[in-house]
């Protein structure tokens, strides 16, 4: 199974990301719907914009912990897989705390930049956001490493080996 509904802790960072879309389409209507001048809408594009380009290399730390579990291990079989699928779900795991830990930053980094009337206006738009998508089902592609035969094809694919 490739596709798995989005965990809780990635939702706000999927409405952070489609707010930056739609401050990037349509800028005006984001002002608007938010009541912010244009030099909030710009610093409110930049602060998730910086958490974004932060957190994609924690993807690569899961494979690299996977890959190095495998070259590391003194098991050989299912048993050496079962080893780097852990290590890249422990590793996973932390990076999933981490997200949910630096979120909650740019959140209140955001509301710190917004005012009386504004603030309320970000915090129903995130409401909304966050219900819809959970009401939505939306779904990402999880982890590739879910059992020994996706472990076995990953490893094969980021770690190299034949």
């Amino acid at each position: 199974m490739l596709s798995q509904t989005l965990s809780t802790e990635l939702i706000d960072r999927a409405v952070l990301n489609r707010l930056m879309q739609e401050i990037n389409s349509t800028p005006a209507n984001s002002k608007i719907r938010i009541g912010i001048n244009d030099s909030q809408l710009k610093e409110l594009f930049i602060i998730p914009s910086n958490a974004r380009g932060f957190i994609n290399g924690s993807e690569m730390a899961n494979v690299r912990a996977m890959c190095t579990a495998w070259y590391e291990s003194t098991t050989s079989g299912e048993a050496r897989i079962v080893e780097a699928i852990a290590a890249y779900k422990a590793r996973e795991q932390l990076t999933q705390t981490f997200i949910t830990k630096y979120y909650s930053v740019v959140l209140f980094d955001i509301e710190a930049l917004l005012n009386e009337k504004s603030l309320p206006l970000f915090r129903a738009y995130m409401n909304d956001r966050r219900r819809r998508l959970a009401n939505a089902g939306m779904t990402s592609w999880g982890p590739p490493v879910q059992n020994i035969r996706a472990g076995t094809d990953t490893i094969d694919f980021h770690c190299c080996i034949n």
